[in-house]
């Protein structure tokens, strides 16, 4: 399955599912599944839906596995209706389900309140950077605010005083399961599904400060994650959350990003050092992970095209994952 929010004409942010050429809206049509097959009346259906399937993604992740059961019974409801039989509207008059062009599609979970990179953890950014990094059964990572986050076709903002801005293409793991101490043989039982993650910096600050570099541990310092990890629209997630029963392997996705059309970083996730259900359980035991909890876990890349990807403005940026999609975003000044 495919999932995600969108913006309808009413301005309205709702959860949606990708069903064929359509975009359907998860709390309407689950009025219509809850009428239909669910035994409830029409006069309290719009009430149960909204209690069962929400219109935030981030409330419906917080229902955890019952949300996720709910979900895959309107997947199945869904296809066996097909568009032809899906009706306009839900019992309650909201409306089902959308042509792309009918909405805005934004980041999957706009609600999204923590952000939890990993940084380092592949062997060729160590090797490119010159960078030492976290010692063996170590994680370098850092927190991002959410207003780094924005989704597909949306602006990336060129800071008015960098010099030097880049990209680098990440898998992101959203978590559907409150955990803590995670065994690392259940760690993947804890997510919801994958994302693309597109993570931007301002590499002449990071230059000037020298975090990271020969002679260092790698690990980043407050003026690093500030200054050149935290503005704002540095964070691109999308476009859609695939679940992870059809993802099965994290630890085979391959990626390319391109800056105006041509390939600039290619890499594949077998290659990072630390593999996602490890990171899981290592990071779970220093803090709670909470449904809706945002993991991206570090910039993939190869010798023959390197992990970072140097932006200008007006550039057309493409961060691609195989199976995952295209998030599309474009780079502009500060105004």
């Amino acid at each position: 399955m495919r999932v995600g929010s969108i913006r309808n004409r009413d301005g309205e942010v709702r959860g949606c599912m990708q069903l064929g050429a359509r975009l359907v809206d998860l709390c309407a049509a689950f009025e219509l599944y809850l009428l239909d097959r669910g035994g409830v009346s029409r006069s309290h259906v719009a009430e149960a839906a909204a209690v069962e399937m929400p219109p935030s993604m981030l409330a419906f992740l917080r229902r955890e596995r019952a949300g996720q059961e709910d979900l895959s019974l309107l997947h199945s409801y869904l296809s066996e209706l097909g568009d032809g039989d899906l009706p306009s509207f839900s019992p309650a008059g909201h409306r089902i389900s959308y042509s792309p062009d009918e909405v805005r599609l934004l980041t999957p979970v706009p609600q999204v309140y923590r952000i939890l990179n990993v940084g380092v953890n592949y062997e060729i950014l160590r090797k490119a950077e010159n960078i030492i990094g976290p010692g063996e059964g170590y994680a370098n990572s850092f927190r991002k605010p959410p207003r780094a986050i924005i989704g597909p076709e949306d602006p990336i903002v060129w800071p008015a005083g960098a010099k030097e801005v880049v990209s680098e293409l990440e898998l992101a793991v959203i978590i559907g399961r409150t955990g803590k101490a995670i065994p690392e043989d259940e760690a993947l039982d804890y997510v919801f599904g994958y994302v693309v993650g597109h993570d931007i910096a301002i590499l002449d600050l990071l230059k000037n400060a020298d975090w990271g570099k020969s002679g260092n541990d790698g690990f980043p310092g407050m003026h690093y994650a500030e200054l050149c990890k935290y503005p704002d629209t540095f964070e691109p997630v999308g476009p859609f959350i695939v679940t992870k029963d059809e993802l099965p392997d994290p630890q085979d996705v391959s990626g390319e990003f391109r800056v105006n059309g041509e390939p600039r970083i290619r890499g594949n996730t077998g290659d990072m050092r630390l593999p996602v259900r490890w990171l899981i359980h290592y990071l779970s035991g220093y803090r709670t992970f909470y449904p809706g909890d945002l993991l991206v876990t570090g910039g993939m890349g190869s010798e023959d095209y390197p992990p970072l990807a140097f932006l200008q403005p007006g550039d057309v940026v493409e961060a691609e994952l195989k199976g995952l999609g295209v998030l599309r975003n474009y780079v502009v000044p500060a105004a």
